[in-house]
C-alpha cells in the first residue's frame, strides 16, 4: 500500500495573506496534493481517534488548497465524516478548489455506542469532481450517515457514477450563509463572518449573483451583487438596501453548472434532497434511484430549488403515502422553474406530492413515462 503527495508553490493549508502580490499570493496560487493508492493497491484508513466526533473530518482540504486529488482509498468503519473540501475562508485564508475525489470506497458503518451525524464526502468549494466512489453502511440504513453533501455557492461541480447504499441521505444539497460585519453605505457592506466563500482575485467575484436576505430562517428580499472586493471583503450591491450589522444572507449564481448524473442510489431513507436554490444549469440526470430494502421512505427525491431532471429512473417507492417527487416551494417562493423530461417513474405510490398547490402543475414536464404508479 502506498501513498503519493507532491507540493506546489506552498504547502497545502499554509497561511496566505490576501494583501500580498506575486504568484505565491495571487489568484493563480496553488497547492498540489495527491492522496492515492498505486499499482492496484490502496491506502486503507480505519476509523480511530475520531470515532463519532461531530464536525470532525479525517481529510480536510481548506485554506487555499487547490489541485487536490483523493483517489483509490478505503475508508473503513467511519463514525465521523471522511472527506471535506471547504469553500469558505476569511481575511487571511482562501477557499479550497480544483478537487477530484474518485475511485474511493467509503464504509460509513459506525461502531460507536452513540453514532454521530457524518458524511462520506462534503463539498462547499468550487471546481469539484466526485466520481466512481462507493459510499455505504453495512446492514440497515443509518439515518445519521450521508453519502454526498454539496452546498451552494459552489459552482462547476460534477458528481457522477457513484454507488450510494443504505445511508440516511444519499445525495443532499444545501445552502450556506454569512453575516454583515459593517455597513459602509446603502449599497456596500463588509463581510462579517460565516460560510459564504471569500473568493480569489481571479474568479467571478459574485458579479451579477443574487443575494437573498434572511428573515429568521427563511430568505426574504433579494439583491443583485455588483461586485466583491477580495482585499477589503466588501460586497457592493446594484441597488440600495436597508441593512444592519449582523444581518444574515445567502448568495447564489445565475448559472451554477452542477451536473449530478449517472449515480445509483438505493436503500437510503432520504435518497435525494435538493435543498439549494439551483439554476438553469443545475442538472440531475440519468440517475437510478430505488427504495431497495429501506422502509418508511417518504419520497425518492425532495425538490426545493430549480433543477433540470432528465432521464432518471425512479422505482419502488410503493409504501403508503410515499412518492417519487416531493415538491417544496422554492426558498424564494418561485414556482414552475424545474424541468422534468424523459424520466421513468415505476411502482411508486404517488408520482408527486406538493407543499403548495399547483407546484407540479406549474412545472415543465415532457415525455415522462409512468408505470404502475398513481398519476
Amino acid at each position: 500500500m502506498t501513498s503519493c503527495a507532491s507540493a506546489g508553490s506552498g504547502a497545502p493549508g499554509a497561511m496566505k495573506r490576501r494583501s500580498m502580490d506575486g504568484s505565491a499570493f495571487s489568484g493563480s496560487r496553488s497547492s498540489k496534493l495527491a492522496i492515492c493508492g498505486r499499482s492496484g493497491a490502496a491506502i486503507t484508513i480505519r476509523e480511530g481517534a475520531y470515532t463519532a466526533v461531530p464536525g470532525v473530518n479525517l481529510l480536510l482540504s481548506a485554506v487555499g488548497a487547490t489541485q487536490v486529488i483523493i483517489r483509490n482509498n478505503l475508508f473503513v468503519n467511519f463514525g465521523s465524516s471522511a472527506v471535506e473540501v471547504l469553500g469558505n475562508g476569511d481575511d487571511r485564508h482562501l477557499p479550497a478548489g480544483i478537487t477530484t475525489i474518485t475511485g474511493n470506497i467509503f464504509d460509513m458503518t459506525s461502531l460507536a455506542e452513540k453514532p454521530a451525524a457524518r458524511a462520506a464526502v462534503k463539498v462547499t468549494a468550487t471546481d469539484a469532481i466526485i466520481s466512481d466512489n462507493q459510499m455505504y453502511v453495512r446492514g440497515k440504513a443509518d439515518p445519521l450517515a450521508t453519502g454526498i453533501a454539496l452546498s451552494e455557492p459552489a459552482v462547476d461541480v460534477d458528481v457522477h457514477d457513484n454507488l450510494i447504499r443504505n445511508c440516511g441521505a444519499g445525495i443532499q444539497t444545501g445552502r450556506v450563509w454569512s453575516i454583515v460585519g459593517e455597513v459602509v453605505d446603502p449599497v456596500t457592506f463588509v463581510h462579517g463572518g460565516g460560510y459564504v466563500s471569500m473568493e480569489r482575485r481571479q474568479s467571478h467575484l459574485y458579479r451579477g449573483w443574487s443575494l437573498a436576505w434572511l428573515a429568521g430562517d427563511k430568505p426574504g428580499a433579494v439583491s443583485i451583487i455588483d461586485s466583491f472586493d477580495p482585499e477589503t471583503l466588501r460586497f457592493k450591491l446594484r441597488e440600495p438596501h436597508e441593512m444592519k450589522t449582523g444581518d444574515r444572507f445567502e448568495v447564489f449564481p445565475p448559472s451554477a453548472n452542477w451536473n449530478i448524473h449517472s449515480n445509483t442510489i438505493t436503500g437510503c431513507l432520504r435518497p435525494v434532497v435538493l435543498d439549494s436554490y439551483g439554476s438553469e444549469t443545475s442538472f440531475f440526470k440519468n440517475n437510478m434511484v430505488s427504495r431497495g430494502d429501506a422502509t418508511d421512505v417518504k419520497q425518492a427525491i425532495e425538490v426545493r430549488g430549480r433543477f433540470q431532471f432528465i432521464g432518471n429512473q425512479i422505482s419502488g417507492f410503493d409504501e403508503k403515502d410515499s412518492c417519487a417527487l416531493a415538491l417544496v416551494a422554492d426558498p424564494l417562493g418561485r414556482v414552475g422553474q424545474s424541468l422534468y423530461r424523459g424520466n421513468i417513474i415505476e411502482r411508486c405510490a404517488n408520482v408527486a406530492t406538493e407543499t403548495q398547490k399547483g407546484l407540479w402543475e406549474a412545472s415543465n414536464k415532457e415525455n415522462n413515462l409512468i408505470v404502475g404508479s398513481e398519476k
